[in-house]
């Protein structure tokens, strides 16, 4: 089974400025949360459409440990559309055996 939970946020009569900004807060985040030289073993950055005149802007995050049954991915988007600047969180979980058994804690 795959399990996705996701957030979306949009603010309307928006311009490159305040995309620029939300990019730059996304951006921050990333490196302080999972910084380059720290990252573990696993543990998959994938920042995308970063060119300044894209109105999309995109990062993934993906982590699957080796022993894991499962990997997790985060995909954090901005999009400019028009005057609607968009925000979108999502973390996926998805299966990576064929296994199905209970979780006991």
């Amino acid at each position: 089974m795959i399990t996705t939970y996701a957030v979306s946020l949009t603010a309307e009569d928006c311009g490159d400025a305040e995309r620029i900004a939300l990019i730059d807060l996304v951006s921050d985040w990333l490196v302080a949360q999972y910084p380059v030289d720290s990252r573990p073993a696993g543990l998959s950055v994938r920042v995308s459409r970063e060119a300044s005149d894209d109105p999309v802007f995109r990062v993934s995050i993906t982590e699957s440990t080796p022993r894991s049954t499962h990997a997790e991915t985060l995909t954090v988007t901005v999009a400019l559309l028009g005057t609607n600047l968009s925000f979108d969180m999502r973390t996926v979980s998805t299966p990576t055996t064929s296994k199905v058994v209970p979780y006991r804690t």
